[in-house]
């Protein structure tokens, strides 16, 4: 019985992966990938369960990553996202000698690089709006093979390497390995990285990286050894992610405090000299490629600003704020929540994955703009600390693919208003039960 219910997961999510590839009669393509990855999300609880509440199950860390593999290589033939169009264009606009934060891809001065990927891309009269190092990136990709296949395939690779990285992270950090489960058959990873080829598979795999090097430092500082290794790596790591997109920037001040902890006088000076070493990595991966750009100035900044302030997409914080504030009042409201969010995290230094969570987890609920595959940041925490609330945003997201739906029966991609409704509510139910619960045990604890 124990493995007729592994191979059932299995099953479930091989279903989510044969909805993304053949046409089932009757059902248009989302539809059917919609319904594929509710099922594969059935399968993906069934291991977890495993993992979590049966540590001696037939769940076997070399049959984990097996299927961890063919499922991601069975998807390189699903279509990409229209996001890596964008990519390769970049790439050649960059390789061209133009700067693709100071040009639009509808600029008249990029005309004669038009092929027949350019009209496939979206936002035409925005310019790029990813940090130096992903368009950086993209140039070296295009460079070799300027097409969404090398995307996807130098994406997938940065995929499988997460899971490496996570695995070697929870055996640093004395957990389970297989917990890699979370990310690794999740549904909401595969069809991120594996199906769509979006560019955060890059920042994911920084993230877990950065996570590995700053256990590495906390277990250093508990064993009073060199310290300079870990940190300069695990600033280089964090530099990476913040090179891909400007979101791990809230991180920092976290990662600052628990560079140098607090101790006695006499180690001052190794103190410093850890956190000059961090500086220093995180310093690189963002620095050296925005020299790079140089001459966009602040327009490597714009496109990031105008895009939080022109786009609306699945913003459940300003949505549910708006019944009592105007925009501009919500998004105050969002920041400075934010803001505190990161400040409490910064002084109660919990451990990294940790941080993360309580980082990115509320940032998704305060963000303008949320797409499907910002769920794949929540993963590489996830693996260890299970949070019912972000496994059930996993789950609900997949009403997030509705626009997709009506672009392809409709011919115009449009997001009804009902989806942030039915991807958020249960999230913030479940944070409301959660704290209920919490406040339930302590007025009990308390009374004893």
């Amino acid at each position: 019985m124990d493995r007729f219910q592994l191979y059932l997961a299995y099953t479930l999510l091989g279903v989510y992966v044969a909805s993304c590839l053949a046409p089932w009669p009757g059902m248009p393509a989302v539809r059917q990938m919609q319904l594929g990855y509710a099922l594969g999300c059935a399968g993906w609880l069934m291991l977890i369960h495993r993992v979590w509440r049966r540590p001696r199950s037939a769940l076997r860390m070399t049959e984990l990553l097996i299927v961890a593999l063919a499922l991601r290589l069975f998807l390189l033939a699903a279509p990409v996202s229209d996001d890596v169009h964008r990519y390769v264009w970049e790439g050649r606009v960059r390789l061209a000698g133009f700067n693709p934060y100071l040009l639009a891809p509808d600029d008249e001065a990029l005309s004669n690089l038009r092929d027949a990927n350019w009209p496939l891309i979206n936002h035409p009269d925005h310019p790029a709006i990813y940090p130096p190092l992903a368009e950086s990136v993209c140039a070296a990709v295009a460079g070799i093979f300027p097409s969404t296949a090398a995307f996807k395939i130098v994406f997938l690779m940065a995929d499988l390497l997460t899971v490496a990285a996570l695995a070697g992270w929870l055996r640093l950090a004395r957990f389970d390995p297989r917990r890699v489960v979370v990310y690794a058959l999740c549904p909401a990873a595969l069809s991120a990285f594996a199906r769509e080829a979006h560019i955060d598979a890059l920042l994911v795999l920084s993230l877990a990286v950065f996570l590995y090097w700053c256990e590495a430092l906390r277990l250093a500082w508990e064993h009073r050894r060199p310290t300079l290794a870990a940190a300069l790596l695990s600033g280089l790591a964090l530099g990476a992610a913040v090179g891909v997109k400007w979101v791990p920037l809230l991180l920092v001040p976290w990662w600052l405090t628990s560079l140098a902890p607090a101790s006695g006088r006499r180690r001052w000076k190794p103190r410093m000299r850890t956190l000059g070493a961090g500086l220093a990595g995180l310093a690189i991966p963002i620095v050296i490629p925005a020299l790079l750009y140089a001459d966009a100035g602040r327009a490597m900044i714009t496109p990031l600003l105008n895009f939080s302030s022109e786009f609306h997409l699945l913003d459940s914080a300003r949505r549910f704020l708006s019944f009592a504030l105007d925009p501009r009042g919500a998004a105050v409201v969002c920041a400075a929540v934010m803001a505190l969010i990161v400040l409490c995290i910064a002084m109660l230094r919990p451990r990294g994955h940790r941080a993360l969570l309580w980082t990115l987890g509320p940032l998704i609920l305060l963000l303008p703009t949320v797409h499907p595959w910002y769920v794949s940041w929540l993963l590489v925490p996830l693996c260890a600390t299970l949070s019912a609330p972000w496994i059930v945003l996993a789950i609900t997201m997949v009403f997030g693919f509705e626009g997709d739906h009506l672009r392809e029966t409709a011919g115009r991609w449009m997001m009804p208003a009902w989806v942030v409704y039915a991807v958020f509510v249960p999230v913030y139910a479940s944070l409301g039960g959660g704290a209920l619960r919490s406040l339930f045990h302590r007025i009990r604890g308390s009374r004893r």
